[in-house]
């Protein structure tokens, strides 16, 4: 069933309002200079390669209500900051898990998280990082996005964002393991999509290279078998 006229501006409307929402938190962020400390992750970031690549239509943008921050592994934060108050200015409010005691931040539009990178054996899930007033998750293989970063140019904000082909195979790795089932397809269509759109491009078809030559030898096989089961045409140029 088509949507009505009414409804369909609705949605535009409601994607709009997002987007500037988002560049809000961008831009709270970045009045106390953390901009330069943490690296956007998740869904949010296929707004901005969209943008860097001159609005291509070939990424796949699905914008989501969750924008993830990544918080390198140790910490090394030059600057100290309160998330929470910089946050309340936007109309968020914190939501506390008391099952683990992980913090979010919620608004009628968007919800910001925190993210870290899992090392060694993990035996906890949470860290309370004190210098922002914020809990991370912790989430293995976070450092496939942590150890390849690029910097961007976004509505006059200078970001970090991991480079897209580091993105890509983050995607394929993680949806194997998402208990959710739906955000698991959702991963797989997203990573399927970004290949197409990569390959394409000779110095994208590098990036890929280079990325997947550093991995462990664990984690090339554990990609490519699941290459090999989803998308032929990488697996075949990782083995070339």
């Amino acid at each position: 069933m088509k949507k009505s006229q009414r409804e369909f501006e609705g949605s535009q409307e409601g994607i709009a309002c997002k987007e500037i929402n988002f560049l809000d938190v961008l831009k709270k962020l970045n009045s106390a200079d953390l901009l330069d400390e943490l690296i956007l992750i998740g869904g949010w970031c296929l707004y901005v390669y969209s943008e860097c690549f001159e609005d291509s239509e070939e990424v796949p943008v699905k914008r989501t209500t969750d924008i993830d921050f990544l918080i390198p592994n140790p910490p090394k934060l030059k600057h100290k900051a309160n998330v929470v108050e910089l946050l309340k200015d936007l109309d968020f409010s914190v939501e506390h898990n008391f099952s683990n005691n992980f913090n979010k931040f919620v608004h009628p539009d968007l919800e910001v998280e925190f993210l870290m990178n899992l090392k060694g054996r993990g035996e906890k899930d949470i860290i309370d990082i004190k210098d922002l007033s914020v809990t991370a998750i912790l989430l293995r293989y976070l450092s496939i996005l942590e150890s390849n970063v690029m910097c961007v140019s976004y509505n006059g904000l200078f970001l970090q964002v991991p480079e897209p082909a580091a993105y890509t195979l983050h995607k394929y790795i993680v949806s194997e393991r998402r208990k959710n089932e739906i955000k698991a397809v959702k991963d797989m269509e997203t990573a399927k999509d970004m290949t197409r759109f990569l390959l394409k491009h000779d110095d994208q078809r590098i990036k890929l290279k280079y990325i997947f030559n550093n991995f462990s030898n664990g984690w090339q096989k554990t990609l490519l078998k699941i290459l090999e089961k989803e998308q032929l045409e990488l697996f075949h140029f990782f083995k070339s």
